[in-house]
């Protein structure tokens, strides 16, 4: 019957439209960040592992970044500037020169990327607890802890931070992308700097003057994480500590079917076939 094949039809095209395969993302771009910092003393769960690289990730999307101020800690001087970023799927990953040795992902709306245009750093933050229904508030975030990176020439001459406009969107790194001045960018939005590293829990104070507490532990799926400090980079030379330089990137990601996606595509397919194969028995009777 044909009106059977135009059902099928429209219920195979309304089951992958549930499926999300082809929804574009509205109003922004699915990104990826991650910071990589290499010969570190990290925790998770009842494992310890040293020597080892980390690699923090968010995905999410670049709609979401946010903007706003805070007032300097020193008098008279400007406010200090910020984009960041919460929403999204944050994890940690644990390898050597032989592969992955740990993943886990932290628990929603706790992991915060953040940049601070005044001091060409980016982190990736804490806001334990996570952020709450009424939204960010930058007063609750522990921006260095697990960890962020500064681009100082006193500190690094290879840093090649944008502190004082990168924004964490692709729109803002196509835009300079191939301007010499700019030389983080690529034309498809990407972005790549390297900088020296700090891990500090409970952070007060600045980059060049500061305490910190004893590392605490984030909840992950795997268990409680933990990274242990990374000096502040103005005190290693004093304290003859190698630097430690970690590399942050953002990438544009290719949208992908969410778990179980793909089945219900299959099956939407099938069906459709099925319903629209050959009657075989009704072109006998015609003959």
């Amino acid at each position: 019957m044909k009106w059977l094949g135009k059902l099928s039809w429209g219920w195979a095209l309304l089951l992958i439209s549930m499926s999300g395969v082809y929804a574009p993302v509205a109003h922004g771009s699915a990104i990826e960040y991650q910071l990589a910092i290499p010969d570190v003393t990290v925790h998770l769960g009842s494992q310890t592992f040293t020597g080892d690289t980390v690699t923090f990730s968010l995905v999410g999307d670049d709609s979401n970044v946010i903007a706003g101020s805070i007032p300097s800690i020193f008098p008279g001087a400007p406010d200090l500037t910020f984009n960041a970023i919460y929403q999204g799927n944050a994890s940690v990953t644990i390898s050597d020169a032989s592969g992955v040795l740990a993943t886990a992902n932290f628990f929603p709306n706790q992991i915060v990327v953040s940049i601070d245009h005044q001091n060409d750093g980016i982190g990736f933050g804490w806001v334990p607890g996570g952020v709450g229904a009424s939204g960010f508030d930058v007063s609750q975030l522990d921006p260095l802890y697990p960890a962020g990176i500064t681009c100082t020439e006193l500190l690094f001459s290879a840093c090649n931070i944008d502190g004082p406009f990168y924004d964490l969107t692709l729109a803002y790194a196509e835009s300079v992308a191939g301007n010499p001045g700019f030389p983080g960018f690529a034309a498809d939005g990407s972005a790549d700097f390297l900088g020296a590293t700090f891990s500090c829990d409970q952070f007060g104070g600045s980059i060049f003057g500061g305490t910190c507490a004893s590392p605490s532990d984030i909840p992950t799926d795997e268990g409680a994480f933990s990274i242990d400090m990374i000096w502040e980079p103005t005190q290693v030379g004093n304290q003859n500590i190698p630097l430690t330089i970690g590399e942050f990137t953002a990438s544009p990601v290719t949208a992908v079917p969410e778990p179980g996606t793909a089945p219900l595509v299959l099956g939407a397919l099938l069906f459709l076939l099925w319903a629209r194969r050959p009657n075989f028995n009704r072109q006998r009777r015609l003959h």
